[in-house]
């Protein structure tokens, strides 16, 4: 069986592939299947974004970067902090190397 080793979270630094024959699974630890397919999401810039499958959910197993909608479709880009919070329209706001997204946004 092949297995993913996190060292540390926050970032893929501390991932190491590992071949191992029987899992140990210790109190505190997770288990997580991660999903390398064809049907890993892909944004309006063909960034194809990996998953993790938790019990029966797919979450993305990196941040979303999308500057539009899937229909190319130009999500608004916000020039300081105060318009972010301020817009009544979608918008993202990049904030330290991370953008996040309004409301209106996650339509």
């Amino acid at each position: 069986m092949k297995a993913v080793i996190l060292d540390e979270h926050g970032s893929t630094d501390g991932f190491k592939l590992a071949e191992i024959q029987t899992p140990i699974i210790l109190p505190g630890h997770v288990i997580l299947k991660v999903c390398a397919s064809s049907v890993n999401p892909v944004d309006c810039n063909q960034k194809v974004y990996s998953t993790v499958v938790i019990g029966t959910q797919i979450w993305f197993s990196e941040n979303l970067e999308a500057n539009c909608y899937q229909d190319e479709n130009p999500i608004y880009e916000a020039n300081s902090i105060e318009e972010f919070w301020n817009l009544n329209s979608a918008a993202f706001f990049n904030y330290n190397d991370i953008i996040y997204y309004n409301f209106y946004a996650a339509r």
